[in-house]
């Protein structure tokens, strides 16, 4: 099952599982579609909210909607500036 705000990319979804592809493959081609359709409300710089459930594990929640540290992110995106 898959579930979207728009038509192309439950299709997309659809097609990436239907190729052999997993969940996380279907939610990335979904996501992809959902950023150039709907750029408002999907991408880079959105929340992120994900379950994952691997057989024989506990199901883990993922909730990416914060403002990410300033003194993490220095070595990763690049240099800071301000004081």
């Amino acid at each position: 099952m898959v579930a979207t705000s728009n038509r192309l990319a439950v299709e997309a979804a659809l097609w990436a599982l239907g190729e052999g592809g997993s969940a996380a493959d279907a939610a990335i081609a979904a996501d992809a579609v959902l950023g150039v359709v709907q750029p408002q409300s999907s991408g880079i710089g959105g929340d992120a909210f994900a379950l994952v459930a691997e057989p024989g594990h506990p199901v883990v929640g993922f909730n990416g909607s914060l403002n990410a540290g300033t003194s993490g992110c220095a070595g990763v995106h690049g240099p800071t500036t301000g004081s």
